[in-house]
């Protein structure tokens, strides 16, 4: 992964998504090199997947991969038995509060009714100042007329 400034920044997209991923999974913190690691074993872990989907495309005579070239890569890197009680915990993974935790972190959760678009932190800015005008937008400030009135206060 060392060499091509290309690269470096791909693996720095990479070091955010796995640091958002141990994030979902309870972990806050972790040393840096830990989380090195942890990118290079995902990278790869992603590549021999793809080039494993791509290799049981290929035995299909196909040009594109498709959901059945992946679950057959799934199941030949490990990660799936093949079993029907297998897939059903893939799905209820899927379905459950780490990725719900991680589709949240990716910005990636469906709008529900309670949840706001959160506001910028300008638009908010500028809400503040158009709500306050005149003397009251000096309060608390060394502008203020409390301050400038109270002759105990250095000028």
């Amino acid at each position: 992964m060392e060499g091509s400034p290309k690269n470096d920044i791909y693996f720095c997209l990479m070091r955010v998504f796995c640091s958002q991923t141990l994030r979902a999974a309870g972990l806050d913190r972790t040393k840096l090199s830990l989380l090195d690691s942890f990118t290079d074993i995902m990278i790869r872990y992603i590549q021999l997947l793809s080039e494993t989907t791509m290799a049981e495309a290929e035995l299909s005579r196909k040009k594109d991969c498709d959901l059945q070239d992946f679950r057959l890569a799934l199941e030949e890197v490990g990660l799936l038995d093949g079993t029907e009680e297998d897939v059903k915990e893939f799905i209820e993974w899927y379905h459950g509060p780490q990725m719900d935790e991680l589709r949240r972190v990716a910005g990636f959760q469906p709008a529900s009714e309670t949840q706001t678009k959160p506001k910028d932190w300008l638009t908010n800015l500028v809400q503040k100042q158009v709500r306050v005008s005149g003397p009251e937008r000096f309060q608390d400030t060394m502008f203020s007329s409390a301050v400038q009135n109270n002759p105990s206060y250095p000028t």
